[in-house]
């Protein structure tokens, strides 16, 4: 079949399925027809030449690199999967290459990666050598995710491909030996081809891209004997920090001690570089230790030391530990900052301040220096923890606890414990207790007092606390437990046993703060252990304790009460006499008992409580007045002198009911001690009657304010009663005498009277004048005429 006959029946589209292929000749008759003028005669020799078993692709590549021809290059194109498997030929020969890169880089990688995957049904290996020849000069293919290279086709391929990555590598193009290296990080495998030529781009390439690739590389091989090249590249050449970090990357993963000394210089070079070494030598593990450690002498070393450190772990104790107790001044300090942030990985912030701070259990002046200094480093955390070392058994380390909380300040400590307050109110209240208790400043234990207690309550009442007051109890220093006494009253009843226990005590003024603090707990569960407090020989806890049981108003503690009013101190008796008065009712009629009793400070002291007690408690003192004993009465008159006018009501109301006539004369008398004015009337009775005494005396009592009643009274008396009156009343006061004079004077009724006034009363009146210094005639002449 010639040309022409060809050319008839390929413009004859029936004819195009007939058409026999017989030898080779028609094939590259066919290959020139893709480039005919006539769209009909190309697009059916396109169709025919691809649809036979035999496809001369390589013919038609060869056609297309003789004559650049584009109808040509678009049938490369879209029947690409046809040409797949023999790509990568073309794309390792110089005189081939930018033709066919020129073809790949119009195509996205989508696109040649399905032609890749369709020609992988038919000629799997040449596929995939072609694909690493496209990742090595295609950007978008170089990043695709999907491929079909494993390791079994490298392994199987090396020398194939080992051919495509050695001619790309020596390119000129550095963005060919930068997606080779790409390609070379992303299938580790193929490191081990090209390790001599990636150390080489390492020393010599002035592409950043191609270091930090090839310091990949290098890094995947894991072998320390190529840390020489990273080290070089790193020490000699000003690469970005893009480049560097790769390189830093790369020693830190080879693991290689050699590089610790570049690693460390890189710490001047402050982040991100200097945190990548940090974690490079981390990498390098316990090798890197003896470097850090003297790196400790530059405090802008001490924060990639920590990260470096904080990946190692514990190891690195031993050396922080030796580096605070022999290292020079700033070592020892930043070492002290450094063990605390390194064991905070495992024992966390707090645990690991508080494992530093043990070290002030010590007396090296060296190493408190240290600690001190990493502690005010630390801040705020190291309060919290140094408060409360201030309750650790060991004096020495209290002591100097002590001293570090004062270089902290009070604004400082008060801050901190505004804080716990608002996220921890028992550890704030905590604190406040540990400063007032154990802190020896005034300045301190009162701004700890005032976290610990908000308008005279505690703010937390959490079984943590309780715990801790009563720790405090135990300790040596008497001051810290009277306080710590003096504080468990707040906590309420539950303190009442290890305050009782505390009665027993030798140090008095210890027993003394557990019976004030009991006494405000106002606990009847204390009522067994106050009663025997008030036993006590000494007056100072007798009359606390005393006082306590008053207020929890048991009847059952009035006997010890009642003997207490018998102590030779004053200060124990006034405490009977105020739990008396607590007491009330329950105690009245056991007290008024006491009245005849020979002791004069029990004596003393019921007529003081009785008198102070509401007047109703009259009411159960009042039946004994028919037969008590004349001393019980003075006694009873004694406590309503002292109640006054409040004892009015009782005392008339009784009087009011009583039939027996010496309970109503004692009565009498009493309203009128009272100064019960309606009682005047009844007191002249007794006169006239011939009961001068009670009468007289219940005048007496009235004093003048009697006189209107009683001139009163005459006016309203037969002529032989008023008689009877003045003759009897011998005895009245002379001021109520005078008072009488000067009303009845002016009483015309009545003013007969004065003479036989004047004749029955002539001692008092006399005696009114000496010492008035008024002349007894001039006082008669005045008053009878």
């Amino acid at each position: 079949m010639n040309e022409e006959e060809l050319k008839r029946l390929l413009l004859k589209e029936e004819k195009v399925e007939k058409i026999s292929l017989e030898n080779i000749k028609d094939y590259y008759l066919l290959i020139n027809f893709l480039t005919d003028k006539d769209t009909l005669v190309r697009v059916n020799a396109t169709k025919l030449l691809f649809s036979t078993d035999y496809i001369p692709t390589d013919k038609i590549i060869q056609e297309y690199l003789k004559n650049h021809d584009n109808l040509i290059k678009a049938v490369i194109v879209n029947k690409l999967q046809y040409f797949i498997p023999i790509i990568h030929t073309y794309l390792i020969k110089d005189e081939s290459f930018e033709l066919f890169f020129e073809i790949l880089s119009t195509l996205q990688a989508k696109k040649i990666f399905s032609a890749i995957s369709k020609a992988q049904i038919v000629t799997p290996v040449l596929a995939t050598l072609t694909e690493i020849a496209i990742r090595t000069c295609h950007s978008s293919l170089s990043n695709y995710d999907d491929t079909f290279i494993n390791f079994q086709f490298i392994d199987e391929q090396s020398k194939e491909i080992k051919k495509i990555l050695s001619y790309r590598l020596k390119q000129t193009n550095p963005i060919f030996t930068e997606l080779t290296l790409l390609t070379i990080t992303q299938f580790p495998e193929l490191t081990y081809l090209f390790v001599k030529q990636v150390r080489e781009i390492i020393l010599t390439s002035n592409v950043e891209e191609h270091i930090k690739y090839g310091s990949i590389i290098l890094m995947h091989l894991d072998n320390q004997k190529h840390v020489d090249v990273l080290i070089t590249r790193l020490s000699n050449f000003k690469d970005s920090i893009d480049t560097q970090l790769a390189i830093i990357e790369a020693l830190g993963n080879l693991g290689s001690e050699k590089a610790i000394g570049i690693l460390v210089n890189q710490f001047e070079k402050g982040d991100p570089a200097a945190y990548y070494a940090a974690r490079s030598l981390a990498l390098i593990g316990n090798g890197a230790l003896p470097s850090l450690i003297t790196a400790l002498e530059k405090d802008r070393n001490v924060p990639y030391i920590i990260e470096s450190m904080k990946r190692i772990g514990e190891s690195s104790y031993d050396y922080l530990m030796s580096a605070l107790q022999k290292g020079k001044r700033n070592v020892r300090r930043n070492a002290a900052q450094c063990l605390t942030l390194v064991m905070s990985q495992k024992y966390g912030y707090e645990g690991a301040i508080r494992l530093l701070t043990t070290q002030l259990a010590g007396k090296n002046p060296s190493i408190l220096e240290a600690v001190t200094q990493a502690l005010l480093t630390l801040g705020t955390p190291s309060i919290k923890v140094l408060i409360e070392e201030l309750i650790d058994d060991d004096l020495q380390l209290r002591k100097n606890a002590v001293e570090v909380l004062h270089y902290f300040g009070t604004d400082n400590i008060e801050l901190a414990l505004d804080g716990f307050l608002e996220s921890n109110l028992t550890q704030g209240v905590k604190l406040g207790i540990i400063l007032f208790l154990y802190y020896p400043s005034e300045e301190l234990q009162e701004l700890g007092y005032s976290f610990a207690l908000h308008k005279g309550k505690i703010r937390s009442k959490d079984d943590e606390i309780f715990d801790l007051l009563t720790k405090s109890l135990k300790e040596i220093d008497p001051e810290i437990r009277e306080k710590s006494c003096d504080l468990l009253s707040h906590l309420g009843t539950k303190s009442v046993p290890i305050l009782s226990s505390i009665l027993s005590d030798p140090n008095i003024k210890l027993r003394r703060k557990a019976v004030e603090s009991l006494r405000k707990i106002k606990s009847k569960r204390a009522l067994i252990s106050l009663i025997k407090a008030a036993k006590d020989n000494d007056d100072g806890i007798a009359e606390i304790s005393t006082r306590a049981l008053g207020e929890l108003q048991d009847p059952g503690v009035i006997d010890v009460i009642i003997n207490n009013m018998k102590r030779s101190k004053e200060l124990v008796r006034e405490a009977s006499i105020y739990a008396a008065v607590k007491i009330g009712s329950p105690i009245v009629k056991k007290l008024s008992q006491q009245l005849t009793s020979s002791n004069q400070h029990l004596v003393k002291s019921t007529i003081s409580a009785l008198s102070k007690m509401e007047s109703k408690t009259l009411e159960l003192i009042l039946p004994n007045l028919k037969s008590a004993e004349d001393k019980w009465f003075n006694n009873l008159r004694k406590i309503i002198e002292k109640m006054e006018k409040s004892a009015i009501q009782p005392l008339r109301k009784f009087f009011q009911k009583e039939r027996n006539k010496k309970a109503k004369e004692r009565l009498i008398l009493l309203l009128a001690i009272a100064q019960d004015i309606e009682i005047i009337q009844e007191t002249v009775n007794q006169i006239v009657e011939g009961n001068a005494r009670v009468g007289i005396s219940s005048l007496n009592y009235l004093g003048v304010d009697s006189v209107d009643g009683i001139v009163k009274g005459l006016t309203k008396m037969t002529a032989k009663s008023r008689k009877q009156f003045i003759e009897k009343s011998k005895g009245l006061k002379a001021e109520i005498v005078v008072g009488i004079l000067n009303t009845i004077k002016k009483n015309k009724k009545l003013k007969f009277l004065n003479n036989l006034i004047v004749k029955s009363h002539t001692r008092v009146i006399r005696r009114y004048c000496q010492d008035n210094l008024i002349k007894y005639s001039e006082f008669l002449e005045e008053m009878v005429n």
